[in-house]
């Protein structure tokens, strides 16, 4: 169970515990402070990708509030994480329909309008209009935990569009309190 549903990858055949590694995190003070910490390297690398995607044009980090923003940004991470598994020959099963109607309801309770507290949230980062990554998380005991993550691929690379996102939906967090982070399971770079 997630917050008191049924999670339907938990009911799928052959479950079984992950081989992967969590990556947790707590930013103690400020992001920057954070970022700092990781080294100059790491520091520099950040500046100069937001300083890159700033060059591409007007750069807009957002929370999906909206039931039609939800919608958009949810229609668009998922397009974008079935075209990735697909060209990497992955199984890929959070399309099916049962597992994309739980993550976009998921999303849509707590949406403005709605009566239900807010759990997952899908954070938006986009350039002259169009999104270049979505991040799709829930916050749950005084923690946020991504469950998904895509970008606008190989056009995008230059910039690091997952790695800003993920940035930011940080600084939006510890803006609201949250400090802990559960950057979820993978050995990617940016977690």
């Amino acid at each position: 169970e997630i917050a008191g549903r049924a999670n339907p990858l938990a009911m799928l055949a052959g479950v079984r515990p992950s081989r992967f590694s969590a990556n947790r995190l707590t930013v103690e003070t400020t992001v920057e402070a954070f970022i700092a910490a990781r080294g100059k390297k790491y520091r520099k690398e950040a500046e100069r990708c937001f300083r890159r995607i700033a060059d591409e044009g007007e750069v807009r980090f957002a929370r999906a509030e909206t039931p039609a923003e939800i919608d958009a940004a949810y229609a668009q991470l998922e397009a974008w994480q079935h075209v990735r598994h697909a060209e990497a020959g992955h199984v890929y099963s959070l399309d099916r329909p049962e597992l994309s109607r739980f993550y976009r309801r998921l999303a849509l309770d707590g949406a403005q309008g709605t009566p239900s507290p807010r759990f997952a949230s899908i954070f938006t980062l986009s350039v002259a209009g169009r999104f270049v990554a979505i991040l799709y998380g829930v916050e749950y005991g005084g923690a946020f935990t991504l469950l998904r993550i895509a970008d606008a691929g190989d056009a995008w690379k230059h910039v690091s569009p997952g790695r800003l996102v993920v940035i930011e939906t940080m600084r939006h967090m510890v803006g609201h309190g949250i400090r802990n982070f559960d950057m979820g399971i993978g050995d990617y770079p940016f977690k």
